[in-house]
């Protein structure tokens, strides 16, 4: 079943029932999703329905509504897409230039540079960038950073040094313009900023240095920075023999130092969502927490998650089993408005093997969401996955 109202108009892209909508009450330009919070034009604006989003401004649409969720304005969505046109008409509505939203910090000039995920970008972010730019939109250092604009980056931390250590918020995982160059595989920025007193060690929310996240040529140039090997980068070489040795001189140190063992649950939760069952195994023996929570997005929303959720998620089934094996919650709630356990998860994503590893270690079969009060087999008929379906009913699930 689609949206109701004048929401699932503007997801079918239907014109006309918008306008007949609209016809009724004026009002409807102003409605909000449920759950999210997202305005008829937020979802209009992200996939740059420009005709349906000019009917809603006409009939009293706010151009500067918040998502409530993400704090976006439906110029982040359009400018994130790449819809030029979309893009035109918001600004001539009077959308702020430099409205930021709580999901990353960014204004919409951040979101067509540096926001690569929720959904792909169909349009021309590059002619958005343009266009923002000559509107008045103003470059932060991220947004910097992803242009390639060395020269005002310089610019930026000279005005305020403390731009080199300004972290993204949970949705772009606390990355630092460092880790954005390294990301994004730019040697030329990594050393900019190494040379402009950037820490090179820094840490994102999941525990990776730049130098883990380091692709193309940005990769030699931080080996020569120093440190040439980490912890979090042998993990994602497959290198375990160098990140236990490098933990447990770490943990030797710690020791010596009376201070306690750096912590390892980030880099846990990071393993277990990429399913390196065998890093996640090296994590917990080195005392990694299994209950660790990172503040993430699920379903268009912050949570926090524990590394079973992540794991379940993507279809781990042998990393969940080893969460479980070291004393993980078979039932960890979900800490947002869904209260999901591991099983609903698995449920909603179609992934059997993990459903059938959560069941034999004693998951709550018949446990219920917050939001719906829904087991876990109502989310595999909602997500369409009969085999999930399937799988929890042979194991006596109900609901």
């Amino acid at each position: 079943m689609g949206e109701p109202g004048i929401i699932g108009a503007c997801i079918a892209r239907d014109v006309a029932k918008v306008d007949a909508i609209l016809a009724v009450d004026r009002r409807h330009a102003n409605e909000r999703d449920e759950f999210i919070g997202s305005t008829p034009l937020h979802f209009a604006s992200h996939r740059g329905l420009t005709e349906i989003v000019e009917r809603l401004l006409a009939a009293g649409g706010d151009p500067n509504a918040r998502e409530s969720c993400s704090g976006t304005t439906p110029l982040h969505w359009a400018a994130k897409a790449g819809h030029l046109d979309t893009v035109r008409v918001l600004l001539r509505a009077g959308s702020a230039l430099e409205a930021t939203e709580f999901w990353h910090e960014l204004t919409p000039l951040g979101w067509a540079t540096v926001v690569t995920h929720a959904g792909p970008a169909r349009g021309d972010r590059a002619a958005v960038v343009e266009h923002l730019r000559a509107r008045g939109a103003r470059l932060d250092v991220f947004a910097a950073v992803a242009l390639g604009d060395s020269r005002a980056v310089r610019r930026l931390v000279a005005e305020r040094r403390s731009s080199l250590e300004r972290r993204l918020r949970f949705a772009s995982r606390g990355l630092r313009p460092v880790h954005l160059a390294a990301e994004r595989g730019s040697a030329p920025m990594v050393r900019l900023l190494a040379d402009l007193g950037a820490d090179t060690r820094a840490t994102t929310d999941f525990g990776l240095t730049p130098l883990a996240l380091a692709r193309d040529g940005a990769a030699p140039v931080l080996r020569e920075i120093g440190p040439a090997d980490d912890v979090p980068t042998a993990i994602r070489d497959g290198r375990l023999a160098e990140a236990r040795a490098l933990l447990g001189i770490e943990a030797g140190r710690a020791v010596l130092r009376r201070e306690a063992p750096p912590e390892r649950g980030p880099l846990l939760a990071w393993a277990a969502e990429r399913g390196l069952a065998s890093a996640v195994a090296l994590l917990l023996h080195f005392g990694a927490d299994p209950g660790f929570r990172v503040r993430a997005l699920f379903e268009e929303s912050p949570a926090e998650l524990a590394p079973i959720h992540l794991a379940a998620m993507a279809g781990h089934d042998d990393v969940v089993d080893l969460l479980l094996g070291a004393g993980a919650d078979p039932d960890a709630r979900v800490y947002d408005m869904t209260g999901a356990t591991p099983l609903h998860i698995a449920a909603a994503a179609g992934h059997v093997a993990v459903i059938e590893v959560l069941a034999e270690r004693g998951a709550d079969l018949g446990a219920r969401d917050a939001r719906r009060s829904a087991t876990p087999l109502a989310w595999a008929h909602g997500a369409e996955h009969a085999e999930a379906a399937e799988a929890l009913e042979r194991r006596g699930a109900a609901g």
